[in-house]
């Protein structure tokens, strides 16, 4: 009987998916700031919560392969209406240029 041979890596990966903690500290303007990145994140993603956060403020974050208005004005929203919010985006990671997409959730708290 032959042997099966091992999964390719994408395979595997696809089923282990990284998992990233924020908390993103809302303003009344809509705006917020990065306060906390889980430090394997921060390797991940190239950047500290303190860059993240000013990048997210002056909305340059290294985004590609969506809408980047609709993006903005969608965490805007759900700062305003203290609701769920949840979002797909690429992001370029500013070191080594990787292309990564992303799924992100938030949650407000009570």
């Amino acid at each position: 009987m032959e042997k099966p041979s091992p999964p390719a890596p994408w395979a595997t990966a696809t089923h282990h998916p990284i998992g990233v903690l924020y908390q993103f500290w809302p303003r009344p303007d809509g705006t917020g700031r990065m306060v906390f990145i889980s430090k394997g994140a921060e390797a991940f993603l190239e950047s500290t919560a303190d860059e993240i956060g000013w990048m997210l403020e002056r909305r340059c974050l290294p985004l590609f392969g969506i809408d980047e208005e609709k993006f903005y004005t969608s965490i805007q929203h759900a700062i305003w209406q203290r609701i769920p919010w949840s979002s797909e985006m690429g992001y370029l990671t500013p070191k080594t240029q990787r292309r990564l997409w992303l799924h992100l959730q938030s949650f407000p708290q009570t």
